[in-house]
């Protein structure tokens, strides 16, 4: 889940982003701009009160030699 994907649904679950801001007591421009991809890489804290968890993956890049 991206953060814009879990903004969005605190946004339908609480009627706005404002309400969201006040609900998880995140700066309501801050919210907006994660949203947009403005901002990127929240605190745990903040990715804490959007109910979250970061979770990093890897990939085997293709390259020709080692």
């Amino acid at each position: 889940m991206t953060l814009q994907e879990r903004i969005n649904q605190l946004v339908i679950q609480h009627g706005s982003l404002r309400a969201v801001a006040r609900v998880t007591w995140i700066d309501a421009n801050y919210l907006s701009r994660l949203h947009s991809g403005e901002k990127m890489n929240p605190a745990k804290e903040t990715l804490r009160r959007l109910g979250l968890r970061q979770v990093v993956t890897y990939e085997l890049r293709k390259t020709r030699e080692l």
